[in-house]
């Protein structure tokens, strides 16, 4: 996920890309661990979805979904009710019906432990199972899941996982995907799509690649581009103020430099669907799928550095997320190494500049140093992951940088004829082979570091990764037009507690004496209106809005903790180095 700009009661809950992973974690495990091998045959299943009008509207604000699909014993259909932090899900559903062979079905609705939506079946089914309900939208303007249901003018859509209410069914299943026509007044234009195709569409596996997937029906701008054999098909649902044909243009270069760092020669469109969100004001953020993207993007962005490192990051989720995963917390592998890839991926095909690949470096390494968990455990990442913002930011910074220390020893330990690049794509392979959907054994990724690197690298491993040292990459790990140099960092510290203070009524809570925040006018009480607090970067202004005398004041301030600076590095350009040169290693 990545941010910036200013928008009113906007937390940052997450470090760059993070919802991406977080979202693959949490919507793509559910039917797991009941996965048979992938060599059983698939049963036939349908979902058909409808957008639906309220009394005298013509704006599609719900969703009429119908499910059907063989099923024994007595099926539970469950949705969580929070997802990736959003509450209120089960509320957005009602109507629930179900029929099968024997006629209707009647179900029990309650909310367990979790908490999870559970519409359990009151006896045991004989054959096809139908199950139909209504997921209502939430309008752009109001607050909502971000990547859940939300309509305007424009269309309605969402990712699968905020409002598909599924069973606890393993194996493998040949689901047709359609779009009926609206249940709107005559005349009520649009067209249905998916992460699987248009109106109609197929898709074979298991039923957590529902969940996983988005779907939206309206009438947005559509802009398509090939690079190649990369196809890619965007569409922009709201009022983006950006030139869309470029975008798709950009996104096509960019996934065709994706594809071939992995080898992947699949010919099938990679589909970006794109929502305005008022609140996001002049950031973006997104979650990646194997086939598809979606991005939730402010009214006011631009296609600058941000979008573009965004969008580039979130395609990069189809191999290191998706396709390859380790069973067990990996988040310094699915998202570390993606950042590290989105930097390196869009300078080597030319898609950014020198200085751009320089900032993101250096923005990467600041976070690394100046977050109070750096040196955290992955075990104590795992067990405090979705407690503590800091200390979730920490695998994507480590990772990245460990991702660049790695590459370096693999092209001095082979004398420049492997790389990263190669030890990867033959993860990918290895992880395409295997059967189930539970990811590789954590021991997967250690096994290659042995291959390649030998003991010496396995214990470089389980000194960065599992147990917290501080990642070296090389000097020259960026190309000869950048170099490593030693810098102090001041350790990040916004000054009050920002997730309390979010809580209504909003208000600045937890003040810390002394702090920066402090020493700018914050006061303990201050109504909060809007919060931009820097993304745990000590280098950028924290912007916070309180309300005064009933008018709005904006405090600003360099958000670091009084005290003593870390040691820590950064990257800088070589003198005399020409831009033509300043390609990373390849």
């Amino acid at each position: 996920m990545l941010r910036s700009g200013v928008a009113p009661f906007v937390r940052w809950s997450a470090p760059p890309a993070v919802a991406a992973g977080i979202l693959v974690a949490v919507l793509g495990a559910r039917s797991s661990a009941a996965a048979p091998p992938r060599a059983a045959p698939p049963v036939d299943a349908t979902l058909e979805l409808t957008a639906a009008c309220e009394a005298g509207s013509t704006e599609p604000s719900a969703l009429d979904i119908a499910l059907s699909l063989p099923l024994r014993g007595r099926p539970v259909f469950r949705l969580d009710d929070e997802v990736f932090g959003s509450r209120g899900m089960a509320a957005l559903v009602s109507s629930a019906t179900a029929v099968d062979a024997r006629g209707p079905l009647a179900l029990t609705r309650r909310l367990t432990a979790g908490p999870t939506l559970e519409l359990a079946a009151a006896r045991e089914v004989t054959g096809t199972v139908t199950l139909r309900y209504r997921a209502r939208s939430v309008p752009v303007a109001d607050d909502g899941a971000r990547f859940g249901l939300r309509h305007d003018a424009t269309g309605i859509g969402g990712v699968g996982g905020y409002f598909l209410a599924l069973p606890e069914s393993p194996g493998d299943y040949r689901v047709r995907v359609t779009w009926a026509p609206p249940a709107c007044p005559a005349g009520t234009g649009g067209e249905g799509a998916s992460t699987f195709g248009g109106a109609t569409a197929e898709t074979t596996g298991g039923l957590d690649e529902l969940r996983a997937a988005a779907y939206f029906f309206g009438h947005p701008r559509v802009a398509a581009a090939d690079d190649g054999d990369a196809r890619v098909r965007t569409a922009w649902f709201g009022e983006p103020a950006l030139d869309t044909a470029a975008a798709a243009r950009w996104a096509a270069r960019v996934f065709a430099a994706e594809r071939a760092v992995f080898a992947d020669d699949d010919p099938g469109a990679y589909s970006v669907f794109v929502r305005v969100l008022p609140e996001l004001g002049a950031r973006s953020n997104g979650v990646g799928q194997p086939r598809s993207l979606v991005l939730a993007i402010g009214p006011a962005i631009g296609f600058g550095p941000r979008l573009r490192t965004n969008l580039a990051h979130e395609m990069l989720h189809r191999w290191l997320g998706h396709t390859l995963r380790l069973a067990g917390s990996s988040f310094w592998l699915t998202e570390g190494f993606t950042v590290h890839y989105a930097a390196v991926v869009m300078q080597r095909a030319g898609l950014s500049t020198p200085d751009e690949l320089l900032a993101e470096l250096n923005v990467t390494a600041t976070r690394q140093f100046a977050n109070e968990y750096a040196g955290a455990s992955n075990d104590e990442i795992r067990r405090g992951f979705f407690a503590s913002d800091a200390l979730s930011l920490v695998p994507y910074t480590r990772g990245a940088l460990y991702a660049a220390e790695l590459d370096g020893a693999i092209r001095r330990a082979s004398h420049g004829l492997r790389s990263l690049d190669d030890a990867l794509r033959a993860l990918v392979r290895e992880a395409r082979a295997a059967p189930g959907r539970d990811g590789l054994p954590p021991e997967a990724f250690r096994r290659m570091v042995v291959r390649e690197l030998g003991a010496a690298g396995a214990r470089r491993f389980d000194a960065v990764i599992e147990r917290g040292a501080r990642p070296e990459p090389p000097d020259d790990a960026f190309g000869p037009c950048f170099t490593r140099r030693p810098r102090t960092v001041a350790v990040y510290q916004l000054g009050f507690d920002d997730r309390r203070s979010l809580v209504a009524p909003r208000a600045i809570r937890g003040l810390v004496a002394g702090s920066a925040a402090a020493r700018a006018g914050l006061v303990e009480g201050d109504r909060l209106l809007a919060l931009e607090p820097s993304f745990l970067d000590p280098d950028h202004e924290a912007a916070v809005t309180v309300e005064r005398a009933g008018q709005p004041v904006v405090v600003r301030y360099l958000p670091a903790r009084p005290g003593p600076r870390r040691d820590g590095f950064e990257w800088v350009r070589v003198a005399g180095v020409p831009d033509a040169r300043c390609v990373p290693p390849g």
